[in-house]
């Protein structure tokens, strides 16, 4: 009998296959071919796979119903038909949205989760806004309570879209009030900003404004702190009209009567 010859195919580049090794490429090349469109198929034809739930979280004082219109998404679409990309950057047209994450949830959710701009200040100009702790201005929706919010006043909101600087000088002096005394901001009816940016606390219990000047405000902010907790001082804030603690070595107070 004569021996048996192995046959070899050269194809790509010199690379040689036997009919074999070729049968089995071919196989396997099938197999990926079907399996890809039998995902595919999964994904956009399945109801398996078709949108039923709308899962919005995060949301404080914003609508759920505005989210919604803003995503433009309906149940029944195949859930891998939707951008979550594309859904993000049409939430955030709305400007009370700081953040937004989009995404799907195998096998038929779709999860927002929403991040509101939280307002730090108002400020009244007609109308009442808010304001976040980045400087943005909106007008205060109906569902947002300002009342333990700093008031701040001097400001005008048409001058502040032009330049909004004596509106970050008075955000600086909140932050720095949270980081000496939290508790002082509660005592507080407002932060009155001079037309030169010198800001004023203006302390709910009487009125009496408290003079800062316009450095060194750490130890001036600690300086009013610790005066405000004497207990006479505090009992007789109705009758001072004025606080100074911008002088180094002493606290100037200025009383609405002769007395004191």
């Amino acid at each position: 009998m004569g021996q048996r010859r192995r046959v070899n195919i050269s194809l790509w580049g010199g690379v040689h296959f036997t009919p074999r090794a070729t049968f089995g490429t071919l196989v396997l090349l099938l197999l990926g071919w079907g399996i890809v469109n039998g995902v595919n198929y999964l994904k956009h034809q399945s109801n398996l796979f078709r949108l039923r739930e709308v899962r919005v979280e995060g949301l404080t004082y914003l609508p759920r119903g505005r989210i919604l219109e803003l995503a433009e998404v309906e149940k029944g679409v195949p859930l891998f038909s939707i951008s979550p990309q594309q859904v993000a950057r049409r939430i955030l047209q709305n400007k009370y949205v700081r953040a937004v994450s989009v995404r799907r949830l195998i096998p038929a959710t779709l999860l927002i989760a929403v991040w509101e701009r939280q307002p730090v200040a108002y400020l009244i100009d007609r109308y009442e806004y808010i304001v976040d702790e980045t400087g943005i201005i909106l007008l205060k929706p109906a569902a947002v309570s300002v009342g333990e919010l700093p008031l701040i006043t001097g400001l005008k909101v048409a001058k502040l879209l032009k330049n909004r600087e004596p509106l970050y000088r008075a955000l600086e002096l909140i932050e720095k009030i949270q980081e000496v005394d939290p508790t002082i901001l509660g005592l507080l009816s407002g932060i009155h900003m001079e037309t030169d940016g010198t800001p004023k606390l203006i302390l709910i219990k009487g009125g009496a404004q408290v003079e800062l000047g316009k450095e060194q405000h750490y130890r001036r902010l600690y300086l009013i702190s610790r005066f405000l907790k004497r207990k006479k001082i505090w009992q007789n804030l109705p009758r001072i009209r004025r606080i100074d603690v911008t002088f180094d070595n002493r606290i100037i107070v200025e009383y609405k009567t002769q007395k004191g």
